[in-house]
């Protein structure tokens, strides 16, 4: 699901408020402009993955990423 909303660019454009409507808080701080989201363990590389929301200084989501 994490690959479908970074490859469709769902998030961009959508503010914290609306970011943790759809994804929740975990525990991110309001302040930050950079939110990570636990997204589980990678099976082949046995890491753990997470996905990165970057935000501009206006709130808004500028960029996604996963790793």
């Amino acid at each position: 699901m994490v690959d479908y909303i970074e490859r469709k660019k769902l998030l961009i454009g959508l503010t914290k408020e609306a970011v943790i409507e759809k994804l929740g808080d975990e525990l991110n701080d309001p302040n930050s402009n950079l939110w990570s989201y636990y997204v589980g363990i990678d099976t082949v590389l046995s890491t753990k993955s997470y996905f990165f929301i970057y935000f501009n200084k206006e709130g808004v989501v500028s960029q996604t990423l996963q790793s």
